[in-house]
């Protein structure tokens, strides 16, 4: 797995997770248009933060996963 930090707007909240709602990629603005599926990681302990994963489709088609650490306040762009 590659992470790649990019720059995301959030919309609303969810249990105490930020949802995307537009993201930089390709150097344009997209706006997600549906948030495909939404899972959690660690956060059970401070050597293991929580990570919020979410694998969404933009308005023009693509589909990406994201990645929210909440320590660190920051969006990366999870490739495989």
């Amino acid at each position: 797995m590659r992470l790649e930090r990019m720059a995301v707007e959030s919309g609303s909240f969810q249990d105490g997770a930020p949802t995307p709602a537009r993201i930089f990629l390709e150097n344009q603005w997209r706006a997600v248009s549906l948030v495909l599926d939404r899972w959690d990681q660690g956060g059970r302990t401070p050597k293991d933060p929580r990570l919020t994963y979410y694998k969404v489709r933009t308005a023009d088609g693509r589909e990406v996963i994201l990645r929210y650490h909440h320590l660190f306040d920051a969006w990366a762009w999870v490739t495989v």
